[in-house]
C-alpha cells in the first residue's frame, strides 16, 4: 500500500514539474529583451491595424463612405486568419479582441460608426480604402525601460518615448502556452 502511495505520489509530482516552470518569474534581462522584441514586432501591426493599412490594387474612387478593394497579391498577409495569426504572436487575448472587432467586424456604439477595415469576399482579402489611418510611427527608448511590477504571469514596465514629455507604461502577460505579449497598445 504504502509503495502504490509513494508511485501516486511520484507521478503527480512528476506531472506537477512542468507547470511550475511555467511560473518561473523572468530576469530583468529576459522581460527587457522579450519587451523589445514584442513592441518591434508590433510597429508594422500598428500600421496594418491603425496606420496606412496594406496595400491594395488600384481603383477607382466609387464615392461611397467606404469601399472595399482587393489586397495587393504582393502582400505578406492575404487573410484575415493570416492577420490574426501575427497578432496573436505578439498581443494578448484582450488586445486581440478589440483589434479585432475594429478591423474585422466594425463598431457602431450609437455615436460613431466605425467600418470594419478589412473584410474577405469570396476567400480574397479586402480593405477599406477609405479608411483614414493615423501616424503609427513611435520611437521607444529601449535604455529607458524600468520594470514596475514583475511577477510570475505579468510584467509592468515604463518606458520613454521620443515624442512625449513622461514615459508610457507597457504591460506584458504570460498566455497559457508560456508565451509573453503585449497586453498595452504600442502606437
Amino acid at each position: 500500500m504504502k509503495l502504490r502511495r509513494a508511485i501516486a505520489l511520484f507521478l503527480c509530482l512528476l506531472l506537477l514539474a512542468p507547470l511550475t516552470a511555467c511560473g518561473k518569474t523572468l530576469t530583468d534581462e529576459e522581460a527587457l529583451a522579450i519587451l523589445r522584441e514584442r513592441i518591434e514586432a508590433s510597429y508594422e501591426l500598428n500600421e496594418i491595424y491603425f496606420g496606412a493599412g496594406l496595400r491594395t490594387d488600384p481603383y477607382e474612387d466609387n464615392g461611397e463612405a467606404f469601399q472595399y478593394v482587393f489586397v495587393a497579391i504582393d502582400e505578406k498577409y492575404q487573410s484575415v486568419d493570416d492577420l490574426k495569426a501575427a497578432t496573436e504572436a505578439v498581443f494578448s487575448a484582450t488586445v486581440c479582441g478589440k483589434l479585432y472587432e475594429k478591423a474585422f467586424t466594425g463598431v457602431d456604439d450609437g455615436q460613431v460608426i466605425l467600418y470594419a477595415r478589412y473584410v474577405e469576399q469570396g476567400g480574397i482579402l479586402t480593405a477599406d480604402v477609405k479608411y483614414q489611418g493615423i501616424p503609427t510611427a513611435r520611437d521607444f527608448l529601449f535604455e529607458t525601460a524600468k520594470i514596475l511590477e514583475n511577477t510570475a504571469n505579468y510584467v509592468v514596465f515604463e518606458i520613454e518615448r521620443a515624442e512625449h514629455d513622461k514615459p508610457v507604461r507597457i504591460e506584458m502577460t504570460r498566455a497559457a502556452d508560456g508565451r509573453w505579449l503585449l497586453n498595452s497598445y504600442t502606437y
